[in-house]
């Protein structure tokens, strides 16, 4: 042998703070004149010019145990020739733990996705480091990958439950499943070139135009801003006097009042019905959404 070195063999290479690191130290011998052979599980491995061999494959799953640790083995064979032209073959049974991956999951409405919108979430197993490269598969619903590793966005399309599989490298990773919202209702708020009308008080009887308002519930425009654009597209207003409708008009949002102001008297009343909303959603796209009863009519005193 007129290769010596020194080689360290530890534990891991990875040590938390406050904990001990351990290794074994030995002496590593080999000869420039002989190039062994070398394999694992019977599959030869290349061998470089100072004799050593690069093992590397792909860790599978196991059975888990308990603490997330599988335990697995593999067959590592040298054979060489010694003195005397004899060939030789050295072998050894290596133990090594696969380690269950976890999967991180980061979204501001992580515990349950909403019906119908693109649900952001960015999907990470710090376990895979570098060699992560997710495949995603979603039951119950539809997925958009993102530009950066991890990013990944579900629509879910029923209520209930909604399940993501996780895979990287041809290897499953695990799978998580999320109860799926129905969208809340926007309040519809109708308001005057003077502001927002206080229902309590009415508005003039005099007023030329009216304009209902939309307004997304704070906590699903918080969460996804871009599926949270609503509009009224028609609506039906009716000039109510002494219980009788005396007139009735038919537009959208923007409601010109003029028809009824020359009819309008102090003590009337406007009865507005909302016929239709609509959603816009985060891929651009305009549906109609269903409104409650209980928020499709508005009482407006006129004064």
């Amino acid at each position: 042998f007129d290769q010596i070195i020194p080689m360290v063999r530890p534990e891991s290479k990875y040590v938390a703070a406050g904990a001990t690191y351990r290794a074994e130290m030995f002496i590593a011998a080999s000869s420039s004149g002989v190039t062994p052979k070398m394999s694992y599980d019977g599959k030869e491995i290349e061998v470089n010019s100072s004799g050593f061999g690069q093992v590397e494959f792909t860790a599978t799953p196991g059975q888990y145990d308990k603490n997330g640790n599988a335990l697995k083995k593999f067959q590592a064979e040298i054979t060489m020739t010694m003195p005397g032209g004899r060939d030789s073959t050295f072998a050894e049974e290596i133990e090594y733990y696969v380690v269950r991956p976890v999967i991180q999951i980061q979204s501001q409405s992580v515990n349950a996705l909403y019906l119908n919108c693109g649900n952001k979430l960015d999907v990470q197993v710090p376990a895979l480091g570098t060699s992560y490269n997710p495949r995603f598969t979603v039951r119950g619903g539809d997925h958009i990958r993102g530009r950066e590793t991890g990013q990944v966005t579900i629509i879910p399309q029923r209520l209930g439950k909604v399940n993501l599989t996780v895979s990287s490298g041809g290897n499953a990773i695990g799978s998580r499943e999320f109860g799926v919202r129905a969208i809340p209702a926007p309040d519809i708020i109708p308001r005057t070139d003077r502001g927002e009308v206080d229902l309590k008080t009415g508005m003039s009887a005099k007023t030329p135009r009216l304009y209902l308002q939309a307004s997304p519930d704070k906590s699903f425009a918080e969460f996804l801003p871009d599926d949270a654009k609503f509009q009224v597209a028609e609506a039906e207003i009716t000039l109510v006097s002494g219980g009788l409708g005396r007139k009735t008009i038919r537009q959208g949002n923007r409601i010109n009042l003029a028809p009824i102001a020359s009819q309008a008297r102090k003590g009337d009343q406007l009865v507005v019905e909302i016929k239709k909303v609509q959603r816009q959603n985060f891929r651009g796209q305009v549906e109609d959404f269903p409104i409650s009863k209980a928020k499709s009519f508005i009482n407006i005193s006129l004064k």
